[in-house]
């Protein structure tokens, strides 16, 4: 294959981007438009149908805004917890919590820079906090980055390795 442009941002600094439209890493194959966030809200059992239903849209636009993700690409579950099990502090690091208190688990493949995800953090957290009554305070976002061969999309295959 020819190559085209060498690319040492999102992927690695090994990274060569082909005609055909794949990164090329020396361990694997990378395609370009996955980027395979699945992400795990745990929140309130309190919480109605249509305030979840904003906090997974405002999670998953902030998604397409920051990570640059395909609109299709929206895999989430959302945990509904009792309040005796959604266990926190009142207050951590000076920031006070309420029993609106919600955690965000994103788990995507790797290569985003600390200046996109805390970007994302920041748009998660302002797009909730505007469309519901659930404080910023009380967005608790992880964020876990596993390598490509760690995915399944279906059919037990591996669909983003070679």
């Amino acid at each position: 294959m020819k190559r085209d442009l060498r690319i040492t941002n999102n992927i690695g600094s090994n990274s060569i981007f082909y005609k055909t439209g794949i990164f090329q890493t020396t361990n694997f194959v990378v395609y370009k438009k996955k980027n395979m966030p699945f992400v795990n809200i745990y929140l309130p059992e309190v919480f109605p149908r249509e305030l979840k239903n904003k906090i997974s849209l405002s999670v998953h636009e902030s998604l397409m805004e920051i990570f640059n993700i395909p609109e299709d690409d929206y895999f989430q579950v959302i945990h509904q917890v009792s309040s005796e099990d959604l266990i926190f502090p009142d207050c951590y690091l000076g920031i006070p919590h309420t029993p609106n208190l919600m955690y965000i688990q994103i788990i995507c493949g790797p290569g985003r820079t600390a200046e996109m995800k805390k970007s994302l953090y920041s748009v998660i957290s302002t797009k909730i906090s505007e469309r519901t009554h659930v404080l910023s305070n009380d967005i608790i976002i992880v964020l876990n980055e596993t390598s490509l061969e760690n995915w399944s999309f279906g059919q037990g295959k591996a669909q983003m390795i070679k």
